[in-house]
């Protein structure tokens, strides 16, 4: 969730190699949409899903030989930016919202977890 970690940033401690600490005072002033949150939420129910396909693909990815990677690399980041879709529809994210957003950025691949 790219959103969720742009506003989490935003308050947290930068170390060392462009990780943050994220301690319980720092994601507590992160808002979250909890009004969203029912059980019969189609938003929510997809999400759970594209955990389960990104986890089997990151499996995939973590035994595939080294020239197949990047063709699970490039399934796996479409994958993720449909959940920053999704996540985006569940904060109520705007366009402009969004370019903002993007500005700020990655900065660890969400797949290798090395610097974008």
């Amino acid at each position: 969730m790219t959103i969720f970690s742009v506003f989490a940033k935003s308050g947290a401690n930068p170390q060392a190699g462009g990780y943050y600490k994220f301690n319980k005072q720092f994601l507590e002033p992160v808002p979250f949409p909890n009004h969203v949150f029912e059980p019969n939420n189609t938003l929510i129910q997809k999400l759970a899903e594209y955990y389960d396909v990104i986890i089997k693909l990151m499996r995939e990815y973590e035994k595939a030989i080294e020239k197949n990677k990047s063709y699970f690399v490039g399934v796996i980041s479409r994958k993720w930016n449909e959940v920053d879709k999704l996540c985006n529809e569940l904060y109520g994210v705007t366009e402009h919202d969004w370019n903002e957003i993007k500005k700020v950025g990655r900065e660890l691949s969400r797949i290798t977890g090395e610097e974008v």
